[in-house]
């Protein structure tokens, strides 16, 4: 527990570090290129549709707006003050693309606010990008980035002979809606945090798990998660993972299902860690205390009522659940379904002896994402149309059951 506390303090003071470097970065190159980029935000509103008539696929301009309105931002204070305040020009209306106008084109009154409760680690990659490129260019980027780490994720899984894990990966891929994720800065930090943690342990799992550092590797997955993410779908960066390693993982299902606790709670610790380092190393550095704004906010997104009704799990599960609920959403319930039967099936017909308990891990596993529709309803209830891709780790879940027998089958045979 002391050297994870370490790790988390070390980490939380990397992340100072890193952020405040990037505020070195100079911002007029960086109002240029956003200014360039103003026609584009104008055109295409705030969340335009890439699939019309399906929620799912909105783009989150909004958001992406408010990222580059800090970005480009000239902020009067010391830069590693400033890193910690993430200030921007605000008007009165609640409009992201007006804040820009107003910061960039000097169009309307304007004050200076700052959205201290998150890390807005995205900046330390963010600003140096815009220093040499527009928002339309780094979509562009992002694509081929995108793109990248899909070959990746395949590449890992091929050459672990897992066949239906690839299955199971462009299923629940399928689930994000994929398109948005490059077109949005917003959505791409979950994704790529839990693109890359299952990366690792396609790649290194034998070598993670023999040198014991399996705790720290969550740990270490939960704190990025909460320095770059804007509370968007985390629930994809521990579920995913977690997921490969109980496939991937040799031993019998109780010590299985000890350590998907430990490395759960490991992730948490790195999560909530870090996110709480970031208001006391900004109080600390500012010299103004930022807890009111940020433990107000957390009592808000956490709370089971929004302004006009209370709500019941029912009623966030079933509105995430309804973006979803729709052709596109039953082509990918059915042909993961499909898939799980058939395996049953076949396993069940050539009479093999395998420990379905393991197979109930994934089941508890698919739960995952209405644990966190509990824990955050306010927030996960408002925001839906982004929140939904947390069903993605469901999805996984019960896609890799064939997997899962696959690997149980070898393991009888080499048993």
């Amino acid at each position: 527990m002391k050297k994870t506390g370490i790790f988390i303090v070390t980490g939380i003071f990397v992340g100072w570090i890193l952020l405040s470097l990037a505020y070195l970065v100079p911002t007029g190159r960086i109002r240029t290129h956003i200014t360039e980029s103003l026609p584009l935000l104008e055109s295409e509103g705030e969340n335009p549709y890439l699939m019309e008539d399906y929620k799912g696929s909105s783009l989150d301009n909004y958001t992406d707006e408010i990222m580059l309105s800090i970005a480009g931002f000239q902020s009067e204070r010391p830069f590693y003050k400033a890193a910690m305040l993430a200030e921007q020009k605000n008007t009165d209306a609640e409009e992201p693309l007006r804040w820009l106008k107003c910061d960039l084109l000097n169009e309307g009154e304007g004050y200076v606010a700052g959205y201290s409760r998150y890390w807005h680690g995205y900046l330390v990659f963010l600003k140096p990008l815009l220093y040499f490129l527009n928002y339309s260019q780094i979509r562009k980027l992002n694509s081929l980035l995108f793109g990248l780490t899909l070959l990746l994720i395949a590449i890992a899984f091929a050459r672990r002979k897992m066949w239906l894990g690839i299955y199971a990966e462009v299923l629940a891929l399928l689930t994000l809606f994929p398109g948005s994720i490059p077109s949005s800065l917003q959505f791409s930090a979950c994704f790529y945090i839990a693109a890359l943690a299952e990366l690792g342990l396609l790649w290194k799992y034998e070598k993670l798990e023999e040198k014991g550092w399996l705790g720290f590797y969550f740990c270490g997955v939960g704190m990025l998660t909460s320095y770059l993410d804007f509370l968007t779908y985390p629930v994809v960066t521990v579920g995913i993972p977690v997921i490969v390693f109980v496939v991937l993982c040799p031993k019998k299902w109780f010590d299985c299902i000890k350590e998907v606790i430990i490395y759960g709670i490991s992730w948490a610790c790195g999560y909530v860690g870090m996110w709480i380092g970031k208001w006391v190393i900004g109080t600390l550095v500012v010299g103004e205390n930022l807890f009111a704004d940020a433990v107000g906010s957390v009592k808000l997104r956490t709370s089971g009522s929004t302004d006009y009704m209370d709500l019941s799990i029912v009623d966030v599960v079933g509105r995430n659940m309804d973006v979803l609920n729709n052709a596109y959403g039953k082509m990918i319930v059915i042909a993961g379904l499909v898939v799980v039967v058939i395996a049953l099936v076949v396993t069940a017909a050539l009479r093999k002896t395998i420990d379905y308990k393991k197979v109930s891990l994934l089941i508890m596993l698919s739960l995952l994402p209405m644990v966190w529709y509990c824990g955050t309803a306010n927030h996960s209830y408002i925001h839906y149309w982004y929140t939904f891709r947390d069903l993605s780790v469901t999805v996984f879940a019960i896609a890799m059951i064939p997997e899962m027998l696959v690997q149980l089958m070898r393991a009888e045979k080499k048993g």
